[in-house]
């Protein structure tokens, strides 16, 4: 059911059994052409054994199912190429999936497949509604703050090296107890935050505590999704990228709160 979903997926979005090709300019494009899509890779685990390394070729194909089987327990994860869609247009792309693939477990086929038309890039839209772009961005006031303090080297690898296998973005986890979510749940609702803002304060504070600069401002700068800011609106799976960025500088005191 999971490999018909899939297939249903790849049918109503042509552009993702697509993959990049170089030109004669240098530059890349998304080309489609008549072979199949390889299909859902299927990985078989035991207890805490290692998943075999992920290997991506944008050059083959810009999407790819992994369905990964440990003591019989399911986890299926899709990878989409950034190039073709962002989190948010990622995520209705999982929606589309699993809603399909429930139908097809629970009454045995599918609704309908409606194609849809490849993406358009976030420079046509915005220029299909009028917004021109300035020759300030608004960024260059906040400059100075953004670069005041030295930055540690990378955990990256380095930009010279391309390495054969996908790297890891280097994060920290911490994972909450569910009363510890509630809390936060409850925090939010009394004090009519959102559950990102808060988490953007603590960041921000956790931020100011570490640097023991109380003076200077602590630059923030976070993506901002342009799909319901557009006039008229962008839905899901319209525009590829359709994200600009805002920032701001936090004044921190001593008696600053989260709230």
């Amino acid at each position: 059911a999971l490999s018909d979903a899939f297939d249903a997926l790849l049918q109503a979005h042509p552009v993702l059994g697509g993959h990049l090709e170089q030109g004669s300019d240098d530059r890349w494009e998304i080309v489609l052409d008549d072979l199949m899509h390889p299909g859902i890779e299927v990985v078989e685990l035991d207890g805490g054994a290692e998943a075999p390394p992920l290997i991506f070729d944008q050059t083959v194909s810009l999407v790819h199912l992994r369905l990964t089987v440990r003591d019989g327990k399911s986890q299926p994860t899709l990878y989409i190429h950034h190039s073709l869609a962002d989190g948010h247009h990622q995520f209705s792309l999982i929606e589309e999936l699993f809603s399909t693939y429930t139908d097809l477990v629970t009454t045995g086929s599918a609704p309908p497949i409606t194609v849809h038309s490849a993406p358009e890039p976030l420079e046509v839209i915005l220029a299909n509604r009028g917004v021109e772009k300035k020759a300030r961005s608004g960024l260059e006031r906040l400059l100075a703050a953004m670069f005041v303090y030295d930055i540690p080297p990378s955990r990256r690898a380095p930009s010279d090296v391309n390495p054969i296998q996908p790297q890891r973005v280097p994060m920290e986890y911490c994972t909450l107890s569910e009363q510890d979510t509630e809390n936060i749940i409850g925090f939010c609702r009394a004090h009519k935050l959102g559950l990102n803002s808060l988490l953007s304060a603590a960041v921000l504070m956790a931020e100011w505590q570490l640097r023991k600069t109380p003076n200077i401002p602590v630059p923030y700068v976070y993506p901002v999704d342009l799909r319901y800011l557009l006039s008229p609106p962008v839905s899901a799976t319209e525009c590829t990228n359709p994200v600009g960025i805002a920032t701001y500088l936090a004044e921190i005191v001593r008696g600053t709160d989260v709230v």
